[in-house]
């Protein structure tokens, strides 16, 4: 198994299999890493928060509307002597319009999009 298969699927186990990681485009040094989350759920996202993973504040919400049911939303990132690929780790915290909570952590948004199929 790949290195590249052997942490997604480490990353899918973490979190109860409800999502999927797919190898996303890279970005080079000069490009903006775009990061993108579908949501594979019947519930729409009412809010996303992302962070680095070694920082403690979420901040804003990222969205202005909801995503909905069988759409994504994409961040895009801007690389500098801080956070540049292959080494851009986030957590995103995700908030259902039914209430519930889903929190993803360390995700290489250099390599990988997420796939949300539960809430």
């Amino acid at each position: 198994m790949t290195q590249l298969r052997r942490a997604a699927a480490l990353a899918a186990a973490a979190i109860g299999g409800t999502i999927q990681l797919f190898p996303a485009a890279r970005a080079d040094a000069a490009n903006p890493v775009v990061f993108k989350i579908f949501n594979d759920t019947t519930v729409p996202i009412k809010e996303l928060y992302d962070k680095d993973s070694q920082r403690d504040f979420w901040g804003i919400n990222d969205l202005s509307n909801p995503v909905q049911p069988g759409h994504f939303f994409y961040i895009k990132f801007t690389q500098n002597s801080y956070a540049h690929c292959p080494n851009m780790l986030h957590d995103v915290k995700l908030v259902f319009a039914n209430g519930k909570t889903k929190i993803l952590t360390k995700i290489d948004v250099c390599q990988y999009d997420v796939h949300v199929h539960k809430p």
